[in-house]
């Protein structure tokens, strides 16, 4: 009579935990990933003038608006850029649990000159100050609800890799 037992081997499904396990573990370039990711695209919102709701910046005060006429730069739509420095001194940080996104806290340095107005000494204020202030009246440095989609995207991206054995990222 034939014996009614069969084995069930689980070392396939063992590997697989263990591996997937490791790339939970090692989420790095994952956190690099988001955060390089979500700081464009606040760029790229704010170059276009908008908010994270999606709203249009307030328009710039008429003096303001003459100053950047003056200097050679757009007025069509607000987009907190004028020389560089502020928006230029985003960053992010990231180790294999979170990513950190902030303004260096350099000196803000005015590459424009004025013509007919004395050029203002660098170094008065920070560019996280001035990102701050900025943040205050047009909100710009915030995540927006299809950026927490975009996030959820890359983690669903980063598993599905993990999952079919592909890379796992190092660090």
């Amino acid at each position: 009579m034939p014996d009614a037992v069969f084995e069930v081997h689980t070392e396939k499904v063992r590997v697989f935990f263990v591996e997937l396990q490791e790339g939970l573990r090692s989420t790095k370039s994952l956190m690099d990933n988001i955060g390089g990711r979500l700081m464009h695209s606040i760029l790229d919102r704010t170059a276009e003038g908008k908010d994270a709701e999606g709203n249009d910046f307030d328009d710039y005060s008429k003096a303001y608006a003459r100053i950047r006429e003056l200097v050679g730069l757009q007025t069509e739509h607000v987009d907190l850029f004028f020389g560089g420095s502020m928006l230029g001194s985003m960053t992010y940080e990231s180790d294999r649990t979170s990513t950190k996104l902030f303004f260096l806290n350099t000196p803000h340095v005015e590459h424009v000159v004025v013509p007919g107005h004395k050029k203002k000494k660098s170094g008065t204020v920070t560019n996280a100050e001035l990102a701050y202030y900025n943040d205050e009246v047009r909100p710009f440095f915030s995540i927006s609800a299809e950026e927490q989609e975009m996030i959820l995207g890359v983690v669903d991206d980063y598993v599905d890799l993990i999952i079919k054995g592909g890379s796992r990222g190092k660090g």
